[in-house]
């Protein structure tokens, strides 16, 4: 799939840190559960990638559009114990889905409200980081500077790499941006409070 350029990504996910949850003791999404689950998975017969929601398993041409006899393949969902936030569910799941086909993540839809999301982790690992920044940017999104993109196993060489860290380093060139804008106001405040206490510490 194509990347997106840095440049034309969206901000709104560069402050996001992990939120602590626990997957096995929250029902699935089924009507009266809290969540429900994204993700493409591949046919078992023509190998092809397909969206299915809460577990797969289902007949790929269950829609009538592929006919394809196989079945697609059947996941487990989220683990770990950590999910991070979306800032809003993808319009498009099918697209949203592919584009992240090839990491170890789900996309999360919270029942009760369409718009509260996430991405959740469905396999462990060492450190996950490159692959939750990845995601986030295959979404349309800078991704979090929460995390760190160690220089392990190999990584940082390819054209993929390099185009995650370019996308981290603007995240994080926005966010001290923002956190300078602060510090300025804040002295501007202290300034304005010191002129009128007379305090010239």
């Amino acid at each position: 799939m194509k990347r997106q350029k840095i440049s034309d990504m969206m901000v709104d996910a560069v402050g996001v840190e992990p939120i602590d949850y626990d997957w096995s003791a929250h029902e699935v999404g089924d009507g009266s559960g809290q969540w429900e689950w994204w993700e493409a998975v591949p046919c078992d017969k023509c190998g092809k990638y397909d969206t299915c929601c809460c577990g797969g398993g289902d007949t790929h041409d269950r829609n009538g559009k592929t006919k394809c006899a196989g079945t697609l393949a059947e996941s487990e969902g989220p683990m770990m114990s950590h999910y991070y936030p979306l800032p809003y569910f993808p319009r498009d799941i099918h697209k949203a889905c592919l584009a992240i086909k090839h990491l170890p993540l789900v996309i999360i839809r919270f029942d009760g409200d369409d718009d509260r999301a996430a991405l959740a982790l469905s396999g462990g690992g060492m450190d996950l980081s490159w692959q939750i920044c990845e995601a986030f940017m295959r979404l349309g999104f800078l991704p979090p500077t929460h995390f760190e993109l160690p220089s392990m196993a190999g990584r940082s060489g390819s054209a993929r790499d390099r185009w995650i860290l370019r996308g981290y380093l603007r995240a994080c060139r926005i966010q001290r941006g923002w956190l300078a804008r602060k510090a300025e106001r804040a002295r501007q405040a202290l300034a304005h409070g010191d002129s009128r206490s007379g305090d010239k510490r």
